[in-house]
């Protein structure tokens, strides 16, 4: 956790993970798109990429409880003033391109 004393206004983070989807049964690729405005901290780009290495990348899980996931990390730990998560899945062999997103207003 970094205070956020050079006033930072947003941040962008573009997190990736592989995960197993437990509907279709196949790998796909994940290319998250993060918005962060920060209140008081914001993260350290490495814990970010520990989190996903260690909760995300590799599970079985489908599209949308990535996001939640990892929405949820972050919103706990930092309370910033807006969050938006998205996870854009382009690589996948069972559906059409897809974009899930979650957004703190």
């Amino acid at each position: 956790m970094i205070k956020n004393t050079q006033n930072i206004s947003k941040i962008v983070m573009r997190p990736f993970a592989e995960c197993l989807c437990e509907i279709g049964q196949d790998w796909y690729h994940i290319d998250f798109e993060v918005i962060f405005v920060p209140h008081d901290y914001y993260p350290d780009y490495m814990k970010v990429t520990e989190f996903v290495s260690k909760n995300i990348n590799g599970k079985e899980m489908n599209i949308e409880d990535a996001v939640n996931k990892l929405w949820e990390m972050l919103n706990d730990v930092f309370n910033p003033d807006f969050l938006s998560v998205c996870a854009n899945v382009n690589q996948s062999t069972t559906h059409f391109p897809v974009s899930v997103m979650k957004i703190k207003k």
